[in-house]
């Protein structure tokens, strides 16, 4: 499967879906951290309802998190978990990767 082909289906998903529940991989630095705020602000932007979502052996974050605004970060799944699409939010390393991704959602008329 094409890299495309894979961003047409995540697009088509985050079009036709209303509920999301984003989280990231375990011990989460400050790329996941800040990739999680990120595409739940993305999301919210786009009218969606998205929850975060850390595990509770996650806290406390490591100090030189602190200062990010995680304050709505839940702890437990919601009760309508099975009514949600779950996402793991990861940085994209690179400029040229990050704006082929924002260059897809803006032709898409996602951005």
């Amino acid at each position: 499967m094409s890299v495309a082909v894979e961003l047409d289906e995540v697009i088509e998903e985050i079009r036709s879906a209303q509920k999301f529940l984003i989280t990231t991989h375990e011990n989460p630095d400050g790329d996941a951290l800040g990739s999680l705020l990120g595409m739940h602000e993305l999301l919210k932007q786009l009218g969606k309802d998205s929850v975060m979502f850390l595990a509770a052996e996650e806290f406390p974050l490591p100090w030189e998190y602190q200062s990010m605004p995680l304050d709505e970060v839940q702890n437990e799944p919601p009760a309508d978990l099975a009514q949600r699409t779950v996402a793991a939010a990861q940085a994209i390393y690179g400029t040229r990767e990050a704006a082929a991704v924002r260059r897809a959602f803006t032709d898409r008329g996602i951005l």
